[in-house]
């Protein structure tokens, strides 16, 4: 079952892609920043997650889970550990992304070590607490009651042990077991040193780490007055350089190439708050060396990995009116006070001053004028309804439901996209219409015409057997229908809803075919939920209601789309339709294995070609005389551009590819020669000693800066609105580009 499951994740891995819904606009920098990459405040950010309010992601923006997330308690060894509301505590392995535990209510981690949590619940009788030691593979290797007690864990030669403090025995002993798919790596030591003057120990360093002769000079002159000190730690990778005194506090971070990743003053209140997290594959810029509060991450060649925006004052906005903002089609964009409570927004398009506070809907946006009365505008930024109504509701499978005013007269109409009236039929429909709207939802309070028309139920009072009753518009057949459940949410084919009273079935979340009118249990009630346009999830499990109701399992749709002119099939079509035999399969299988096999021993043969090129090196290095030999026997070894470009060189990211950071270090090792790089962002990449050939005019976003293209071959000089800001280009280059610059000037 668990192969199955496998596979049927793989191949919704295939057919759907990543989306980005929502933006961030930072009016003073003008920046555009992707939701999941913004935060307001970070709570606590890792090597491993950033935690901020309720949100738990990983150090490239994608969420750990969909839980919401009160507390994180330990990460190690392929597990993280956290607490979600009702003091339930959940244990999630990061390589697979299953949940491997999760406990009962009242729940709280005493300790934690190398994967394995010590659990207390509190049993509420007599207040006695249940101990559960739980282990990288969710399973429950030790388990006491008893009144409270303190307890710790330790790993003493590669064995967990579990010790009741204050007593000299141990609870619990066993061999350390590790996470699914985890593998131990090794990782280098964090060194510290502390001196009040210039040292060879901190020259050294300073060496090691290629740092410039300026760099070098500022820091032998600070050391040279009273009263400063300089704090260096570091690794095989990554250095970073305190500067401590009174007057003048300076922070340096710098890769093991030379790389400066940081290189300013700071503020005397951050000084004993900045250090950096590292290991030997990524570190990790604090908030409080950014002047935006941003937290970056960058990996040991000194590329950026990911950054963390701080969007404090910024403006949250849908995709769509984002485009709009970074096409010109909307200008003046701005904030307005709002007394609701949700952002309001301002802006114009054309010389027609705008306002809105919501968001785009079958590609249209509701807007108000200076007047108060309601229209729509489009995707391209027009204006294709204009404002003319009382109220109005966004639009909903093609529809959107509108008041008039006429005489002091109210009546509600039923518009298209085009603002062309639905319910105006005959004057006899539309008073219809209107009485259900007015009488049969009159309450005590004012109902959101929003609320009427889109997903959500309407109360009407009780029936005979004074029984609630539910009235919606059913955006199918367009009829208003009357309903005995509370309706949580509506689909074009499917309704999903709620059942709190029950006698004979079961209380919880129920979805019924609109169609065969078929009911199917979802989950009890008080289960995680969540309900989106396109999907919803209850129990965690993910459900997706198109033509037919399909199941994903436990596969995250948070930031994904289905990719277009894709039929989305289930789990047991899937596996039905395969046409690949058993037979089949297990030839499929041992060619893999033989090209795992291949793979390896072309790795292994690559390793040791290159410790022969290291050895070569160093002896280049002290025997000068002989460089043209070694040069020889360099070129001999055939290392350079041996290996082919594999099927993962690359990573989609919100519409454009990334090199995929496992081979970004050994780019040297790949024929890139032919490699098309178009809609590649290949800011900061380092081909320096590459084959790659590059059209500058076709990188993402025209954004070379920060590479090194010294060994690159150009395949245009055109470098008409192209980014160039700290590029590095061969002296051959910079002659010839100034040639063709001439001859262009020569054309004109």
């Amino acid at each position: 079952m668990q192969e199955e499951d496998s596979k049927y994740e793989k191949y919704l891995e295939k057919v759907f892609e990543a989306k980005d819904d929502y933006y961030y606009i930072n009016l003073e920098t003008k920046e555009v920043i992707p939701e999941h990459m913004s935060v307001v405040r970070i709570d606590e950010a890792t090597l491993d997650y950033v935690y901020h309010y309720d949100i738990l992601q990983d150090i490239e923006g994608n969420l750990i889970t969909e839980d919401k997330v009160t507390r994180v308690f330990d990460c190690s060894k392929g597990i993280i550990t956290y607490q979600k509301p009702g003091y339930v505590v959940v244990m999630k392995n990061l390589i697979t992304g299953e949940k491997i535990y999760e406990s009962d209510y009242y729940s709280l981690v005493l300790a934690s070590k190398d994967g394995y949590n010590l659990l207390r619940t509190y049993l509420g009788n007599n207040e006695y607490y249940e101990y559960v030691l739980i282990n990288p593979r969710g399973e429950k290797v030790f388990k006491t009651k008893s009144l409270e007690k303190s307890y710790s864990i330790d790993n003493f030669d590669g064995f967990i042990r579990l010790y009741q403090k204050g007593k000299d025995y141990i609870d619990f002993k066993e061999k350390m077991v590790l996470a699914k798919g985890y593998k131990l790596k090794k990782s280098s030591r964090i060194y510290s040193v502390e001196e009040c003057e210039y040292t060879k120990e901190v020259e050294g360093l300073l060496d090691k780490f290629k740092i410039s002769k300026e760099i070098k000079i500022l820091v032998k002159r600070y050391l040279e007055i009273k009263n400063r000190m300089v704090h260096l730690r570091y690794n095989d990778m990554f250095l970073e350089v305190l500067l401590t005194g009174k007057d003048e506090e300076r922070a340096i971070i710098a890769t093991l190439e030379g790389k400066i990743l940081y290189n300013d003053r700071i503020e005397y209140f951050y000084l004993w708050r900045i250090e950096s997290e590292f290991n030997d594959e990524v570190i990790m810029i604090p908030s409080s060396l950014d002047i935006h509060n941003n937290i970056s991450y960058y990996d040991a060649h000194g590329n950026l990995v990911s950054r963390f925006f701080n969007v404090t004052g910024s403006l949250w906005v849908d995709k769509t009116l984002a485009n709009l903002y970074k096409l010109g089609k909307i200008t003046n964009l701005g904030k307005e006070k709002s007394y609701s409570g949700r952002r309001k927004l301002s802006f114009k398009v054309g010389e027609k001053i705008l306002k809105t506070q919501y968001e785009f809907k079958d590609n249209r946006l509701k807007v108000t004028d200076e007047k108060g009365l309601f229209g729509f505008i489009d995707d391209n930024g027009e204006v294709v309804i204009e404002p003319q109504y009382y109220e109005a509701d966004n639009f909903y499978y093609g529809t959107a439901k509108v008041k008039r005013k006429n005489n002091n007269e109210e009546y509600i109409e039923v518009i298209d996209i085009n603002g062309e009236v639905l319910s105006k039929d005959d004057d006899t429909k539309r008073k219809e219409f209107n009485r259900y709207y007015s009488g049969t939802f009159k309450m005590p309070y004012t109902l959101s015409f929003s609320k009427q028309l889109e997903y959500t139920n309407y109360k009407e009072a009780k029936d005979f057997w004074k029984n609630d009753v539910y009235y919606y518009y059913d955006i199918r057949d367009s009829k208003l229908l009357m309903s005995k459940y509370e309706l949580v949410r509506q689909y074009e084919n499917y309704l999903v809803y709620l059942v709190k009273k029950a006698y004979f079935n079961e209380k919880g979340y129920y979805v019924v075919d609109k169609r065969t009118k078929e009911k199917t249990f979802l989950g009890s009630l008080g289960v995680n939920t969540r309900f989106c346009d396109e999907y919803f999830v209850v129990d965690d499990i993910t459900y997706y209601p198109k033509d037919e109701l399909i199941n994903l399992g436990h596969f995250n749709l948070f930031y994904r789309k289905l990719k277009k002119g894709i039929r989305l099939v289930s789990k047991d079509e899937y596996l039905k339709n395969r046409i690949i035999t058993l037979e089949e399969e297990d030839e499929e299988e041992k060619k893999r294995e033989e090209e795992k096999a291949l793979l390896e021993r072309q790795r292994a043969d690559l390793l040791r070609k290159k410790k022969e090129n290291a050895a070569l090196e160093q002896e280049k290095a002290n025997l000068l005389a002989k460089i043209k030999d070694l040069e020889a026997k360099q070129h001999n070894l055939h290392i350079l551009h041996s290996l082919v470009v594999p099927g993962d060189f690359y990573v989609e990211l919100n519409g454009y590819k990334v090199i995929n950071p496992k081979y970004i270090k050994e780019l040297k090792d790949y024929d890139l020669l032919t490699y098309d790089f178009s809609n590649f962002s290949l800011r900061g990449v380092n081909f320096k000693g590459t084959n790659a050939a590059i059209n500058p005019q076709n990188v993402y976003n025209k954004d070379i800066s920060g590479a090194d293209l010294s060994d690159v071959t150009l395949l245009s000089y055109d470098f008409r609105d192209v980014n160039m800001e700290e590029t590095t280009f061969t002296n051959e280059f910079v002659q010839m580009y100034q040639e063709s610059v001439l001859k262009l000037k020569k054309k004109k």
